[in-house]
């Protein structure tokens, strides 16, 4: 199964209109954010539902916070060994920034090139490449050593010389969040496709 018949069938297993998952792009930062966590969510309860084969469970998984380390879906998925902890961590980190805009209506402007450019900034190197790899877990850059967490990579070439301690992906995830954001999520949704059809060890 290739990754489109994957999230072609994640789409309809959650009753979506086929193509939603790659449209999100065209949306604006802040609408981009709140429907890729809903979407992740959606995916998240149904991956513990079909796992557990216990289809009675759909609405009260459906309630369940998604980022409580104790009592969330993200809980139950780290306790299952559903996801690597590389996408675990990405939806968590999803979820901070989707409760971060969503409580204002002023947060509709949110603009994920000045967010990621604000957080990236002043870190050390250490702390960027960490940041790095969580976000872009699925996009490698020609040249440098990374092992993506992920089934579809999307290769970078870099055109010229970076400064010091700042690796090409580093560079994208500053110059385009959207992008990077969404080809990490959809991977994510790859491996929640693929455990739901051949099972977690998949």
């Amino acid at each position: 199964m290739n990754r489109n018949e994957s999230l072609r069938e994640l789409e309809r297993s959650l009753d979506l209109p086929e193509g939603f998952c790659g449209k999100l792009i065209e949306e604006d930062d802040w609408s981009f954010v709140l429907k890729l966590q809903a979407l992740l969510e959606s995916a998240v309860s149904d991956l513990l539902t079909r796992s557990l084969q216990r289809s009675e469970l759909t609405d009260i998984f459906a309630k369940l916070p998604m980022s409580s380390e104790a009592t969330g879906k993200i809980a139950f998925v780290k306790a299952l060994n559903l996801l690597p902890n590389g996408h675990v961590e990405f939806i968590k980190a999803l979820s901070k920034i989707r409760n971060d805009v969503v409580h204002s209506v002023r947060n509709v402007s949110f603009d994920l090139v000045d967010h990621f450019k604000a957080r990236t900034a002043k870190l050390p190197p250490k702390k960027l490449k960490e940041m790095t790899d969580l976000w872009v877990f699925g996009c490698s850059v020609s040249g440098e050593e990374h092992e993506p967490l992920a089934r579809w990579i999307i290769t970078i070439k870099t055109k010229s010389q970076l400064p010091k301690g700042i690796s090409g992906r580093s560079l994208y995830l500053a110059q385009q969040p959207k992008m990077v954001i969404l080809w990490s999520a959809l991977n994510i949704l790859d491996a929640i496709s693929m455990c739901n059809w051949g099972g977690p060890q998949m």
